[in-house]
Formats: C-alpha cells, sequence, structure tokens
C-alpha cells in the first residue's frame, strides 16, 4: 500500500481489510481454543467468503487495472476504474466484518477439546451406506438410459443442447423427483468418502480411496464437465483426513493450494477442444491473469444488477423471498411461478432457457433489496445460526455421522456465498434430513439434535 499509486490503493485497500479481517478471526480462534480453527464451520465460511470478495480484485490487478479480452464480458462493457470497483467492493468488506465478528461473538469459547476417537459406524449402518449410493446410481442410469436424463452434461454446444432437448420433453414431476434425489445421492457419496477416510489405516480401504482420488480427478480433466461434484469429493477428502486421522498443517494447506488451483484450471480448460488450443488462447500473462473464472462471474451479476436497480428495472415481490423459494412446495401446488434471483437475472439478459447460466450471490441478493444494511444483517445473522451449529457440534463432536453433517455443512456454506444465505437451509432440508431418515430407519442410528438451540 505504501508503494502504491492512488489508484493502485483502490484496489489494494479492499483486499488487505479482508485478508486482515479473515486473519483476525483465525488468530481470536487459536488463541482462545489453543488449537487451530482449521474443522471450524465459520472459519471456514469467512474463508471462503474472503476468497470470493479479493479474487476478482487481483485479476484486475494483475490485468494492468483493466478487465481484458478473456475476462467476464459484462466487466469489459462497464470499463470499471480503479475507484468505482474499489468502492463497490466495500459492500462485501462490511458483509464479511459482520460475518465474522456475528461468529466470533456467538461461537465462544470450545465447549470441549474436539475428540480424535470418532465412533466408527456399524457394519450394518456401513451396509446401509454402501448398499444406499449402490441402488442410487443404478437409478440414475437406468434413468439416464430410457429418458437421456443427466445431471453431468458438459459445456460444449452440443451437450447444452442435447440436455435443452431432453429436460424439454420430460416430464415436469419428473424432472423434479429426480432433481432431489440427485441431492440425496450426493450425501450418500459423501458419506461413503468419509468412511472410507475413517477406514483408510487398513491398507485396502486406502488402496480404494486413493484410486477414487485418481478417478476423480481424471474424470474431470477429460469429460470437462461441472467441476463442483469433483471439487466437493476432493474437498470433503482433504477435511475428513484432517478430521479423522489428522494432517500436518503445513502439508493441508499445500493440498488445499493444490486443490484451488486444479479448481481454477479446470474452469480455463473446459471451453477449449485440447491443451493446444488452450495454450494460444492464454499466451499472455496479463491477459490471463484477468481471464474469467466464477468469481469474475459473481461480481459480474451483482455490479450488472446493482446497474439495472440504478436505472429504474422493476424488481418482482419473489425476488424478496428468494432465499426460501428452494424450500416452497413444487410448482403444481403454489399460485406463483417459482421463479429464483438467478433465473430472474438470466430472463432479463433475454437467455433463458438457452443454457447459459449465471451464478446469483448473496452480494446480488441484498442490492435488490436493502443494499448496506441488509449485508450487514445477513452478514451478522449468518455468523449467528454458524455459531449455534459450531456449538452443537462441539457436544457431539464423538460421533461419526454428528462429524459427517457438521463437515457436509462446512462443504455447502460456498452457497452462501455463490447463491444467497438461505442457501445453507437447503442442502438441510432437501439432502441431510431425507438421508438421516435412511440411516436413523435403516441403520438404526439417532443424532442429538436437540442442543443445536442451546
Amino acid at each position: 500500500m505504501f508503494f502504491a499509486n492512488p489508484n493502485e490503493s483502490f484496489v489494494l485497500a479492499p483486499i488487505l481489510i479482508c485478508i486482515l479481517i479473515t486473519f483476525s478471526l483465525f488468530v481470536s480462534l487459536r488463541k482462545r481454543d489453543q488449537d487451530a480453527p482449521i474443522i471450524d464451520i465459520g472459519m471456514i465460511c469467512v474463508s471462503i467468503t474472503c476468497l470470493y470478495s479479493i479474487y476478482p480484485l487481483f485479476n484486475f490487478f494483475l490485468g494492468g487495472l483493466n478487465f481484458g479480452i478473456l475476462s467476464d464480458g459484462r466487466l469489459q462493457n462497464y470499463q470499471l476504474s480503479p475507484l468505482e470497483i474499489g468502492l463497490f467492493h466495500y459492500r462485501h468488506v462490511l458483509y464479511l466484518l459482520f460475518l465474522a465478528s456475528s461468529y466470533s461473538y456467538f461461537r465462544k469459547k470450545n465447549l470441549q477439546t474436539t475428540s480424535n476417537n470418532i465412533t466408527s459406524p456399524t457394519i450394518r449402518t456401513r451396509n446401509i451406506l454402501v448398499i444406499g449410493y449402490i441402488i442410487f446410481e443404478i437409478l440414475f442410469f437406468l434413468l439416464k438410459l430410457s429418458t437421456g436424463i443427466s445431471f453431468n452434461h458438459g459445456y460444449d454446444e452440443t451437450s447444452v443442447e442435447n440436455k435443452l432437448a431432453i429436460n424439454a420433453s420430460a416430464p415436469t414431476i419428473l424432472l423434479q423427483i429426480s432433481g432431489k434425489l440427485i441431492e440425496i445421492e450426493f450425501v450418500f457419496q459423501i458419506a461413503l468418502v468419509a468412511l472410507l477416510v475413517s477406514l483408510s489405516h487398513k491398507k485396502k480401504w486406502l488402496v480404494l480411496l486413493i484410486l477414487l482420488i485418481i478417478i476423480t480427478v481424471l474424470k474431470s480433466f477429460l469429460e470437462k464437465n461441472s467441476r463442483s461434484g469433483e471439487m466437493y469429493f476432493l474437498f470433503g477428502v482433504i477435511l475428513f483426513y484432517y478430521r479423522f486421522k489428522g494432517l500436518n498443517i503445513k502439508f493441508l494447506f499445500f493440498t488445499l493450494i493444490i486443490l484451488f488451483t486444479l479448481f481454477i484450471f479446470l474452469g480455463f480448460y473446459r471451453p477449449f477442444d485440447s491443451l493446444t488450443s488452450f495454450s494460444l488462447a492464454f499466451n499472455n500473462l496479463e491477459t490471463s491473469a484477468s481471464a474469467t473464472n466464477e468469481f469474475q462471474a459473481l461480481l459480474g451479476t451483482s455490479y450488472d444488477v446493482y446497474q439495472m436497480k440504478l436505472t429504474g428495472t422493476s424488481i418482482p415481490w419473489y425476488l424478496w423471498i428468494n432465499d426460501f423459494m428452494p424450500l416452497l412446495p413444487p410448482q403444481q401446488v403454489v399460485q406463483f411461478s417459482k421463479i429464483t434471483g438467478a433465473e430472474w437475472y438470466l430472463i432479463q439478459k433475454g437467455i433463458s432457457n438457452t443454457g447459459q447460466g449465471y451464478m446469483w450471490g448473496v452480494i446480488t441478493q441484498s442490492i435488490i433489496g436493502f443494499d448496506w444494511f441488509e449485508l450487514a444483517f445477513r452478514g451478522a445473522l449468518l455468523g449467528y445460526f454458524l455459531a449455534r451449529v459450531h456449538r452443537w457440534y462441539q457436544k457431539n463432536n464423538s460421533g461419526f455421522f454428528e462429524t459427517f453433517f457438521y463437515i457436509f455443512l462446512c462443504m455447502s456454506v460456498i452457497g452462501t456465498y455463490r447463491d444467497t444465505t438461505g442457501a445453507i437451509l437447503w442442502p438441510i432440508f432437501w439432502s441431510l434430513l431425507p438421508f438421516y431418515i435412511i440411516i436413523k430407519y435403516f441403520g438404526g442410528y439417532t443424532i442429538k439434535l436437540r442442543n443445536i438451540l442451546r
């Protein structure tokens, strides 16, 4: 900051503040608990929010205080000045500040030392996990074979056209039910990851886990489909391994950096036919440094919606309940169209039902509401909720499924920034709750939930 010129300072200042807020929370929790807050839902949420907030600014800074020809098209069109983008990003600073402060205040000190002796699931419960996952895999294989419906499609033009044609001809109720079932199947998949990690002291399970990791990475590289499932899988392996087995802190951060690098690379690579065409496009360092990514996409949406609001675009009432839209009854039951914020934005841009998509984001959600005040409120409310979840887990941290539920929510907090604050509730109701009912009914496992409100 001392050596930066005024234009650079406009961009670097919010970056520095976000990093200081995140680092301050880490130091505070570490001092309070006498342990590094690694498997800590609030620390993970604040870290992810910080990353999503500052990464587009780094793109802008490294691109020569400009969004280049490979950047998000909307940001290119606005031709933002360093002052404009810097001032806009103080919304991110405000949200992050209230999120970190609220979590730190309500979380308090760990109620007990985190136990490394986690109870192993019974053989009956293990069988339920394996059998349940296999049943779901067979179900979706038959669904794709009979109807063509698939939830893992490519981003090339042919794949998008095929998906749109299949979805247009398939019954709405079938798409709705299969869409919910795929979320439960994903929970079974991540639960299997947790099970394999917990059993990895045995050679055969460790070999199987390593094979799954290799297959997952190769699948992402070769198929060039959506990265979300594979990244959740790998992120889950890291978190579960740290919790169940323990990892050196330096090695942990090294693996997280590798995962992040892989995430960014796959985002750049998947639109290209080969590594040759990819290397030709990214042959200029300055242009490549500001290339588009999902961090930019979120900024592009929020700034675009901000401009739309300034120019008088009408904001429909249903955007005010966007946090709870996915929790409402099916479209056939409610008396209005269930349009999410992301879908409304696509309609406004004239690209709905074209296979294109943009993420919505909590910054965007606040802008269409009370803006600065709402950002502070959302940050504080989310911090309070995550603190309650953490305190519940501290009372039940020796159980396998309690640990699994907590880490699954740690992985899910990314939705609170990429979509909206209420996104943390969606996996609870549509994924974890049905999964828990299956485990309790068939596996005989009961989770202590009563302490979560204490």
